[in-house]
């Protein structure tokens, strides 16, 4: 991307999480893309993507509340406390603009919360193996979240929990995308979480998926799982002509 880098500190008193900002400033920039990581990742998913974007997109990559540089950022957790977090974000970085929201995993329920809540920010969304019902649990039997913690270098298992529950039980979660006005892609990794045959999002999901949701578009990301899809650089490729096709 060519872009300088910058960053912002979380804020346990303004309830502000950390982010990383790439690209030019947003009155300057052609468009601004805000990226939602994974259930136990952070900011550092994204480099590999965001060296795929034309120069003049600003870009900002928020560590979620109890991840990465907002640990320190207590409970409660949730799809909607995340939401509000990226929206005081925002209004703290002065971006008036309608965004384009990538979301991963557990961020792209995030996103698609984000979208419903804060409709007038948000102008399209690109979720990448999240957001729709899921076939199995991001969280591993030991609590974690599996291989996303290669992304995180600190993750509250208070957050995991209850963000897990959520994504999993809670209807207002999993069909918040069937409420957005906003153009939807959604890109599903070929192969599940740790290169298992089935994916992580069914074909049955899909299907109902598209029916319920106008104009949904749906990509099959061959030769990936649902981590490779954002951290290489097949995966990066495709998610990046995503992006563009809504840029």
């Amino acid at each position: 991307m060519g872009a300088k880098s910058r960053s912002v500190e979380a804020s346990a008193e303004l309830g502000l999480p950390a982010a990383s900002l790439d690209g030019p400033d947003f009155h300057r920039a052609s468009d601004t893309v805000l990226f939602v990581h994974g259930m136990t990742a952070s900011a550092m998913t994204w480099p590999l993507l965001i060296s795929r974007l034309p120069s003049d997109v600003a870009t900002i990559s928020v560590d979620l509340r109890g991840r990465g540089d907002s640990a320190l950022l207590d409970g409660p957790w949730g799809m909607a406390n995340h939401a509000d977090d990226l929206g005081r974000l925002l209004d703290s970085l002065g971006v008036d603009r309608k965004l384009l929201v990538v979301g991963h995993s557990m961020g792209a329920f995030v996103a698609s919360t984000f979208a419903l809540l804060y409709p007038d920010r948000v102008r399209g969304l690109v979720l990448v193996d999240g957001g729709v019902e899921l076939s199995e649990s991001l969280i591993d039997s030991s609590g974690r979240g599996g291989s996303e913690s290669l992304g995180a270098s600190r993750v509250d298992p208070g957050a995991v929990h209850q963000d897990g529950a959520e994504i999993l039980l809670d209807p207002r979660v999993v069909g918040a995308l069937e409420e957005v006005g906003c153009p939807v892609e959604l890109l599903r990794a070929e192969s599940g979480r740790l290169d298992q045959s089935e994916p992580l999002i069914s074909q049955d999901t899909i299907d109902r998926s598209t029916s319920r949701i106008s104009g949904l578009r749906v990509t099959t990301v061959p030769a990936v799982n649902h981590y490779t899809i954002v951290m290489s650089p097949a995966g990066a490729d495709a998610v990046a002509a995503a992006i563009h096709r809504q840029l």
